[in-house]
């Protein structure tokens, strides 16, 4: 769970006083969290899903999306529309993330590069 809490941080661009603030607890409840393997109570897990959006079985296991896709149910072909624009979009952002991470691959290994003259 460390791993995750220190994701959303960096998502949503925290640090741990905020999140403390943001879920009411105390810093040292975050500091328990990230330090020494202690789990959140229930009502805070439900909090960080209240105040963030943040899907709890993510948060908990891993298994899922970050944040929670809230999508209402409706038939009627603007919705249909919709949730198949999101989709894309969905589809559109994973792919940057994709180029992203390969762009900065190759920057570092140019970094390296022209550091060690080679």
């Amino acid at each position: 769970m460390k791993e995750r809490i220190l994701e959303i941080l960096k998502a949503l661009g925290l640090n741990q006083k905020d999140l403390a603030i943001a879920l009411d607890v105390s810093p040292g409840s975050i500091s328990d969290w990230l330090n020494r393997d202690i789990l959140p109570k229930a009502e805070v897990l439900s909090k960080f899903n209240s105040v963030f959006n943040i899907n709890t079985n993510w948060l908990l296991n891993g298994s899922g999306s970050m944040f929670v896709t809230v999508i209402k149910e409706c038939d009627c072909k603007q919705c249909e529309e919709l949730k198949d624009k999101l989709k894309e979009l969905e589809s559109e952002v994973s792919a940057y993330d994709r180029i992203f991470l390969k762009l900065s691959t190759k920057q570092a290994q140019f970094r390296r590069t022209v550091k060690t003259g080679s």
